[in-house]
């Protein structure tokens, strides 16, 4: 993510299409942040305990779906209380 405005805007864009090409330096990321990247290479330079909590490991990835958020807020008020119901079993 580079923030609207960044004053080196080009150069951090720069480094994320360098970052996403080597997958070495994404284990790496993985590894000290705690979180993955999406490039599913850089699970190969990741110990097994550690890839395996991670969303953008490809085996977890594959079970991921997309959030309709503009569904989510028309019906939030629906969900909410169906949420409480099921936390209150």
């Amino acid at each position: 993510m580079v923030p609207t405005n960044a004053p080196n805007a080009a150069a951090a864009f720069e480094f994320l299409r360098w970052y996403a090409a080597h997958p070495v330096e994404g284990g790496k990321w993985i590894r000290t942040m705690g979180y993955g990247v999406a490039n599913p290479k850089a699970y190969e330079h990741v110990p097994p305990e550690i890839a395996q909590r991670s969303a953008y490991y490809p085996p977890n990835f594959a079970k991921g779906f997309l959030i309709n958020a503009r569904w989510q807020s028309q019906n939030r008020a629906d969900l909410v209380k169906r949420w409480q119901q099921w936390l209150s079993q």
